[in-house]
């Protein structure tokens, strides 16, 4: 018993520290710095998605119309670790003056008034409607390569042991979405089907 409450123990200060050194260590990836690497190697695969996911908040610009609400909402799809890290992540931050919400999605009508939604690996969600998430102004991300090709605007895909952030330039116009600068240095940019390279806007 006393092994179990140190264990505990020992995961509840690894999460305090987790926001910020992760989120250092994904600001670091952006700009290119070595040393992002060794950090992110420490932290399990869904804390480092979620650190993105929460990073590119910073890096993006999204139409006005249709996202008035008092807090921005991230949606999860199919993820629940996730969706509990980016709570750790997000607990009193705000952008552009407002907190954030994550929401954990059960049903597409709980989507509708989401800024940005993430689609994990094992959710299935059919094109047609990653059309309409599009036309609707929400950033969709995912981490598979069939993601992108069906219509998701963000990949965060593996790349020999690190995360290469891939946009699909086409699905971003369909949703009014445009991106910083210093994010486009650092992404792939899928200008059209078939046609991936380093790009800025």
């Amino acid at each position: 018993m006393e092994l179990l409450n140190y264990k505990k123990r020992k995961r509840c200060r690894r999460l305090s520290i987790f926001p910020c050194c992760i989120c250092l260590g994904i600001i670091a990836y952006f700009f290119s710095i070595p040393q992002s690497c060794c950090l992110a190697a420490s932290f399990k695969p869904d804390q480092i998605k979620a650190a993105f996911i929460y990073n590119l908040t910073n890096f993006i610009t999204l139409p006005k119309a249709g996202h008035t609400k008092d807090t921005f909402i991230i949606g999860v799809i199919g993820n629940k670790d996730i969706a509990k890290n980016l709570r750790v992540i997000t607990k009193g931050e705000r952008i552009r003056g407002r907190p954030f919400y994550i929401k954990s999605i059960d049903s597409p009508a709980d989507m509708i008034d989401c800024h940005v939604l993430f689609v994990d690996t094992q959710a299935l969600i059919q094109p047609r409607l990653l059309k309409d998430l599009a036309d609707r102004g929400i950033l969709t991300i995912g981490d598979t390569d069939d993601f992108l090709k069906n219509g998701g605007i963000i990949g965060l895909l593996p790349r020999r042991h690190r995360i290469q952030i891939v946009i699909n330039m086409q699905a971003a116009r369909r949703a009014g979405i445009s991106f910083n600068s210093k994010l486009l240095k650092v992404a792939r940019v899928l200008w059209s089907q078939g046609h991936v390279e380093a790009g800025q806007w």
